[in-house]
């Protein structure tokens, strides 16, 4: 707070790590930031770096509109330019930032939600579908650390956690998990909700009981035959050497 740039954009380059993942949560906040000439005033921050190394779901709580390109001095929340972080945003709306990688919502109030889910590169073909009372939907990807093709023994390890993340106001929210190529329920093995600290100085916030899991999808003959065996049955696989 109460920070002054004499001409260099703030940038989110530098990444949180935790447990080798990439993470950002709101408890980050920005109050009081001034930027000495106008043409770096224009562009203020950029997120694009910080996802470019696979950050998501970046919600950080402006406390007084410092960075909010309108200049109406209002609170508010920067996200990342994501569909998902602007689907369920309370407040007044938000604005793009040119050129950032970057949203300013005035008056937001957001929690950021992380799914903790099974993180082996199988589950690459699994989004959670979030749903709010209203019936508005939007699809969350998965995202894990990628350590390279270089260590590409660590990529196959599943006790690396996976995750789902997406920032949240107050409301009743219902996730589910579908396949992305064919829309069919599906489970990523294990997932539990991690709800990350709550912002400061606003209320309307999703609350510890605001989102339900849909239930895990049985397993009946389709799920299976196109889950467990590529080709869907014994009979028409091309398996070399098993007769």
């Amino acid at each position: 707070s109460n920070t002054k740039f004499p001409g260099t954009a703030f940038k989110m380059g530098v990444t949180f790590m935790e447990d080798n993942e990439l993470s950002y949560n709101s408890r980050e906040q920005l109050s009081n930031i001034t930027f000495m000439d106008d043409e770096t005033a224009a562009s203020t921050i950029s997120f694009c770096e910080a996802m470019e190394y696979g950050g998501t779901s970046i919600a950080i709580q402006d406390l007084d509109g410092s960075l909010d390109p309108n200049r109406r001095g209002m609170p508010g929340f920067l996200v990342s330019n994501e569909t998902k972080m602007a689907t369920f945003v309370n407040g007044v709306g938000c604005t793009e930032i040119p050129g950032s990688c970057a949203m300013f919502c005035q008056e937001a109030c957001l929690r950021n939600i992380k799914v903790r889910a099974n993180g082996a590169f199988s589950q690459q073909h699994v989004e959670m579908v979030v749903t709010n009372a209203n019936g508005k939907m939007d699809v969350v990807g998965w995202s894990r650390y990628d350590f390279g093709p270089e260590n590409l023994s660590y990529n196959t390890r599943i006790e690396w956690e996976g995750s789902f993340g997406i920032a949240l106001p107050a409301g009743l929210y219902n996730f589910g998990f579908r396949d992305k190529s064919t829309l069919q329920s599906v489970w990523p093995d294990w997932a539990y909700i991690n709800y990350e600290p709550a912002p400061a100085a606003c209320t309307e916030y999703a609350a510890d009981d605001s989102i339900i899991f849909e239930e895990m999808p049985i397993f009946d003959v389709t799920r299976c035959s196109s889950n467990l065996l590529t080709n869907g049955d014994f009979e028409s696989a091309d398996l070399p050497g098993l007769s």
